[in-house]
């Protein structure tokens, strides 16, 4: 249905890996609550979120956090703010992506919300062990 009625969107091939399609985008879009964004976020991909909050809740323990994404033009919660944000950095999405406010802001996002721990099997197994 989606290839009939939008022939110029290019829908994935689900035998290419979600990283190898996340590598060859220019940025990844998330419309709504799940996994991808964190993901995205956490591997320093362009991302731009845009959710319509009569649908999709920010949890209370992430407003102030979502409000540091919005002021860093990654979260959008307007279709407008969403479209002019993708539009003035269409064209040079690094410079917009690796402005170092905007990467701050991730940083800090990721580390309270997707801290990936680089060696959480060994932080694991010492805590096992000392229970």
């Amino acid at each position: 249905r989606w290839e009939s009625r939008f022939p110029s969107v290019k829908i994935s091939n689900k035998k290419i890996s979600f990283k190898k399609i996340v590598e060859s985008s220019r940025v990844v879009i998330c419309t709504y609550n799940a996994s991808v964004f964190l993901k995205t976020l956490a591997a320093n991909v362009p991302t731009l979120i845009y959710w319509d909050e009569n649908f999709w809740e920010i949890p209370k323990n992430y407003e102030c956090d979502f409000k540091e994404l919005k002021s860093a033009g990654i979260y959008h919660n307007s279709i407008d703010s969403f479209l002019k944000v993708l539009e003035d950095n269409w064209e040079d999405v690094g410079s917009w992506w690796y402005d170092p406010r905007l990467q701050e802001i991730r940083r800090g996002f990721c580390h309270k919300h997707y801290y990936l721990n680089k060696h959480f099997i060994t932080d694991f197994s010492q805590i096992i062990n000392n229970i």
